[in-house]
């Protein structure tokens, strides 16, 4: 296929993701570098990726899982399952101070026992690049240019992006 036609084609797979009403699954492979995971059960909600975090726990990132409370951390995040609203805790080793993070655009949801959250809603707050091929079924993620992210989101950006290089 020549060059010109991949853009359309990713537009015309970003588009059809979008006009999934709710729920539709999928498989779908995360991508950071040169390491590539398994395929992981994802779902489009609202016209949302959502990705388990079980998937992102897989490529290095710690995650940790509090049944009783609902809630996900996630490196330096936050996450409660049924909730749009996510936490960060930018004072790596130190104090946490809690400071809230933009709301995610559908709320995080638990299946199947884990929690998925609209990876592109989580992330690209954060200065995260996500590319999506519908047809391959791989989501690419790109590490942020902390020096154009204001302070205390540099802070668990680097945290974030030095878990999933495999750097921390």
């Amino acid at each position: 296929m020549s060059r010109p036609r991949r853009v359309p084609l990713l537009v015309l797979s970003l588009a059809a993701l979008a006009a999934l009403p709710h729920a539709s699954a999928l498989d779908v492979r995360v991508r950071i570098g040169a390491r590539t995971g398994e395929p992981v059960a994802a779902s489009v909600q609202r016209g949302q990726l959502m990705l388990p975090l079980d998937a992102l726990g897989r490529l290095g990132l710690p995650v940790r899982t509090d049944d009783i409370h609902d809630v996900v951390d996630v490196g330096c995040l936050r996450v409660r399952a049924g909730s749009v609203r996510v936490a960060f805790m930018p004072a790596p080793g130190g104090a946490p101070r809690m400071l809230r993070a933009p709301d995610l655009p559908v709320a995080a949801d638990r299946r199947a026992g884990g929690v998925r959250v609209p990876v592109r809603g989580l992330l690209a707050p954060f200065g995260f690049r996500l590319a999506f091929d519908a047809r391959e079924g791989l989501l690419t993620l790109t590490p942020p240019d902390v020096a154009q992210l204001q302070p205390d989101r540099a802070t668990c950006a680097l945290a974030l992006a030095a878990w999933l290089t495999g750097e921390r």
